[in-house]
């Protein structure tokens, strides 16, 4: 077991390694630099002032010294620029401080610096793990309540027209992907101009152009610094406020309905299948669609008789048919062959002539 363990975790460590490597070499493709050192300085610079900008910041160096420093087991670089400021990886790429170190890489827990949002890459994943946190939330709050009560219900009506309305309707959103659903969703309840908005907006039964939001941007929004909760700990304000304020009805159920009705086909087809009302396939009714409470219980509970009594003994005239074999064998060591010869009287103890 450990050594199952070992390799799994080795397994594990290659592919994790092959894949952040290709993602490395993605990103630090000759096009992708010049994007980025077009986007940090500006559109109309030269080559030579691109290759300047990625040479000081230490993106013009063989790409395996620079894998090796993101994952921290080689140092960082310091290079001197043509404006005279020695820069290093280990100050976000700026200019070298008394107290900055040699050696900054995800073994050491630093990530890098995001060039976009101008902050460390573990901050901006932390944010970003912490809303698809709670979206996730929300949508295993729905998800499995609902996918096991059509489950449940369908199993108990095997063959009835609510389970293959509901098989239906889970194959359904099963089969289809969520960007399609999210589109369909969106259309509907999302759009000002079309499906169900404007029309109610039209009736007067709501004064909003759309009933709901069609992104989450809202319940994005950072925690502010005067939020306080006075039943709930200090330490838990954060995620409070992340789970239950900033989500609502109105910016939040769309993406959350579009992620559950997939995963919600899947859990109740299984929940069908696992079903007790579906293991009942020995336990029939003897006639028609009604229920009978006399039917025969056959496999799983036979009725009492002379060859089996109600505990499953065996009763007064209980038989077994024999088999008796007569066997010869010869085993030449020097051919390296086999003789044999089988002889079977078969005895039939049972009340019926065999044929």
């Amino acid at each position: 077991m450990g050594m199952f363990i070992l390799r799994r975790l080795g397994l594990m460590f290659l592919t994790a390694i092959c894949l952040t490597f290709v993602v490395f070499v993605m990103t630090n493709l000759p096009p992708n630099l010049e994007k980025l050192a077009k986007t940090q300085g500006n559109f109309r610079m030269s080559d030579a002032e691109v290759a300047s900008y990625l040479g000081d910041r230490g993106f013009n160096r063989p790409l395996t010294i620079k894998y090796g420093e993101w994952l921290g087991v080689v140092p960082s670089y310091k290079i001197e620029g043509r404006d005279g400021k020695i820069r290093s990886r280990c100050s976000a790429h700026g200019p070298v401080k008394d107290n900055t170190i040699n050696y900054c890489g995800v073994l050491q827990g630093y990530w890098g610096q995001s060039w976009v949002f101008k902050e460390p890459v573990a901050n901006v994943i932390d944010k970003r793990l912490s809303r698809t946190g709670a979206l996730m939330f929300w949508v295993f709050l729905l998800m499995i309540p609902g996918a096991l009560i059509l489950g449940i219900l369908a199993g108990m009506r095997e063959g009835s027209k609510l389970d293959r309305t509901l098989s239906t309707a889970t194959i359904t959103t099963t089969a289809t992907p969520e960007y399609v659903s999210g589109v369909i969703f969106i259309a509907l309840l999302a759009s000002s101009k079309f499906g169900l908005s404007p029309l109610l907006n039209s009736w007067g039964w709501t004064e909003k152009r759309t009933i709901l939001k069609g992104s989450a941007t809202s319940a994005s929004k950072d925690m502010p610094a005067e939020y306080d909760i006075s039943f709930v700990p200090q330490f838990l304000e954060g995620l409070w406020f992340r789970l239950i304020d900033a989500p609502n009805v109105e910016n939040f159920l769309l993406p959350v309905l579009t992620i559950a009705l997939y995963g919600m086909g899947y859990i109740a087809r299984m929940t069908m299948m696992i079903s007790p009302a579906t293991w009942s396939d020995a336990i029939r009714q003897t006639k028609g669609d009604f229920y009978d409470a006399f039917r025969q219980l056959d496999v799983d509970l036979p009725s009492p008789n002379v060859y089996r009594t109600a505990s499953g003994a065996p009763g007064s005239q209980y038989w077994q048919q024999e088999a008796d074999y007569h066997i010869k064998l010869k085993l030449d060591e020097n051919k390296r062959h086999i003789e044999a010869s089988e002889e079977i009287t078969y005895k039939n103890n049972s009340p019926d002539t065999l044929n």
